[in-house]
């Protein structure tokens, strides 16, 4: 997935973070700790080194936030923040949309040139013209790895 530039997800934590109390900030831990990250490529979630150290995050825990944080903060902001927050991660979702259907085409267009059999042959190749409905309806596309299968693969 193609993230937001971390400067833009950095600004909203700053302003998110700033005016919270340290009861805040304990309850922003207990909140981010259980999120589940399953499908998200994301390391380990660290809540209480995110707040203990959130003046001075990287990009991977900038990357983490990002798909995380509307899960954590939903009684510990205003609705406008909440709002902010939501929106950060539907132009990212559509920006990734966007570039995977150019890829998803420009990878079609090059099997139709060399061998369009296959398109209509290997199911996987077919799946990718709808992979975009369903990343909108399930999530990440993880599940359509096959590297575990390629032994089945002809």
């Amino acid at each position: 997935m193609n993230p937001l530039p971390s400067i833009e997800v950095k600004y909203i934590w700053h302003i998110i973070n700033q005016s919270w109390s340290d009861t805040d900030q304990a309850l922003f831990a207990i909140h981010l700790q259980p999120v589940d990250l399953g499908g998200l490529s994301v390391p380990p979630l660290q809540a209480t080194y995110i707040v203990q150290y959130r003046n001075n995050l990287i990009g991977k825990h900038f990357k983490t936030l990002m798909q995380t944080l509307t899960f954590a903060i939903h009684d510990l902001v205003s609705n406008d923040l909440l709002k902010l927050v939501d929106a950060m991660g539907a132009l990212d979702l559509e920006e990734y949309l966007d570039n995977l259907d150019i890829s998803v085409a420009n990878l079609l267009d090059a099997f139709d040139a060399v061998e369009p059999n296959k398109i209509i042959i290997k199911l996987k190749l077919h799946v990718l013209a709808h992979i975009r409905d369903d990343i909108r309806q399930f999530g990440p596309a993880i599940c359509y790895s096959t590297k575990v299968f390629k032994c089945f693969n002809v």
